[in-house]
């Protein structure tokens, strides 16, 4: 079960720093928590997208404490692009910043239009995309066939050791059984009592080890299993958005896309 530990680590990291956001806006230290957001933002691979979302919401916040309104605008519509279903808590958000982001949920973003006159309109203007997760798929591969999962995912590594161990380990089984089936002719055949006991002991030492043999095998199925359900792809986080640059020429925009 250790396979799971990082994937479990990094969730949790990830609402530690959600939580460290609103910490800090409990305090009222709106430069601390607007430093926290930032630096969230800038590692936006490494949380999902309703929390995302959330932070792109405070950020909001946050810049409407600033008075700049283009870009309370522009991190509500980002977070909704995140979660379509964002909820405000009204511990922190005003009735007014409630309703523009239920205004803003019913526009159509297509008709939304930049005014590049305004001063406080954040540059460059962001996108995210969300990728399909290969989890499901991966699960049911690995059900079928240990590893499989892994390698759909893209870890080369993880799958052929899995697969390779579960190999090892169902020949091992298949082995025993088939002398296990050997000695158990061996031994009902024996009328001699004391090749029945040396018979019987050899038996016995094949059934054990083929029942020991065929619970690591499906220990280490149903891990391969889990393995591909609960943890992430490499770099599945990090293809959730794009990456703005900023040009040396102001009207023009350069992205950066992590894959």
């Amino acid at each position: 079960m250790l396979l799971f530990l990082p994937s479990l680590w990094a969730q949790d990291a990830a609402s530690q720093s959600l939580n460290k956001i609103y910490d800090a806006l409990r305090r009222a230290d709106y430069a601390t928590a607007a430093a926290r957001t930032d630096s969230a933002l800038a590692n936006y691979f490494k949380f999902t997208p309703p929390q995302l979302a959330k932070i792109h919401a405070l950020r909001a916040l946050l810049y409407d404490f600033e008075g700049k309104s283009a870009a309370v605008a522009q991190h509500f519509q980002l977070a909704i692009e995140l979660d379509p279903n964002l909820q405000l808590d009204p511990l922190f958000f005003s009735p007014k910043l409630q309703k523009l982001l239920t205004d803003l949920k019913s526009q159509n973003p297509a008709n939304s239009e930049s005014t590049n006159d305004k001063a406080d309109i954040v540059q460059p203007e962001i996108r995210y995309v969300t990728v399909p997760d290969p989890r499901i798929g991966a699960a049911w591969r690995s059900l079928l066939l240990p590893g499989w999962g892994q390698l759909h995912k893209g870890q080369k590594k993880r799958g052929l050791f899995i697969a390779g161990i579960t190999a090892g380990l169902a020949t091992a089984t298949i082995t025993f059984h088939i002398l296990r089936q050997r000695a158990e002719r061996n031994y009902l055949a024996a009328t001699d009592p004391n090749v029945i006991l040396s018979r019987y002991q050899k038996f016995n030492r094949y059934h054990k080890a083929r029942q020991n043999f065929a619970i690591a095998t499906g220990l280490v199925w149903l891990a391969g299993f889990m393995d591909a359900l609960l943890v992430p792809a490499p770099n599945l986080s990090s293809k959730i958005g794009l990456a703005p640059q900023l040009s040396p020429r102001a009207q023009s925009l350069s992205l950066r896309i992590r894959f």
